[in-house]
């Protein structure tokens, strides 16, 4: 079953909102033929898929000729995700995130003639002693501050936060995403898709260039940087913007 209808099952099949948004992203970089589509995967998808992904893994033929497990540095083995063209890692602690245990999915990773771009940015990422969390702060309340201003204290809607309680009324994601960006630097970039509060239909994305530096904060939309989500190169360096 080639990508597309891989997709429009997954569209077709779909428990939930989630799942089915993580479809209709996937189905654009389908189309548009991108390396910027990631979606936070679910929590049920793993025990259902075991056999299959278990029975595939001892079976995968890569690139280069080899047939089973591929083991990444940083990651340990990697195998293939079953409905998308992506490669999963078990649990390991986040450095970057303040210890966070999560699985992490690379895309475009098998045949990338430079891997070791992805090697070092999985590294900076799992091993920093930089609090990426703190630096993206003030970025999540000006996103929370925009979207938060078109209610009225008495709306259910309403969150009330501040720069001090902000991350109380986020749920981190716990499954990065790392690709390499198609347009511009062409770097790595490292997403992760949270939930939120005061946006819980677009939730929070955050991305980490090289996995080192917040470079995008503001609703999904499946972009590396603003200036490849709105088009427009004078957004190149622009974390968060402004509706």
């Amino acid at each position: 079953m080639n990508a597309l209808r891989r997709v429009g099952w997954r569209l077709a099949n779909g428990n939930n909102r989630s799942e089915r948004r993580l479809a209709a992203m996937a189905a654009q970089k389908c189309v548009k033929h991108q390396l910027n589509v990631a979606r936070r995967l679910f929590a049920n998808v793993g025990a259902r898929d075991e056999p299959y992904r278990r029975g595939r893994q001892l079976n995968v033929r890569w690139a280069d000729g080899r047939c089973g497990p591929m083991e990444i540095p940083g990651l340990g083995t990697v195998e293939p995700y079953e409905h998308f063209e992506w490669l999963c890692s078990q649990s390991v602690s986040i450095g970057g995130l303040g210890g966070l245990a999560g699985r992490v999915f690379l895309e475009g990773y098998e045949d990338d003639p430079n891997k070791n771009d992805f090697h070092a940015a999985i590294a900076n990422f799992l091993s920093s002693d930089r609090d990426l969390l703190k630096e993206a702060t003030p970025h999540v309340f000006r996103y929370y501050e925009d979207t938060n201003a078109e209610w009225e204290e008495d709306d259910e809607e309403y969150v009330e936060a501040d720069l001090q309680t902000i991350w109380e009324h986020v749920q981190l994601g716990s499954e990065p995403h790392v690709s390499r960006r198609s347009y511009g630097d062409e770097a790595i970039y490292i997403s992760l898709e949270c939930n939120c509060d005061w946006e819980p239909e677009h939730g929070l994305q955050l991305v980490f260039r090289e996995g080192r530096a917040v470079v995008k904060v503001g609703p999904y939309d499946g972009h590396l940087t603003n200036a490849d989500a709105y088009a427009d190169p004078k957004l190149e360096g622009i974390i968060y913007k402004e509706r």
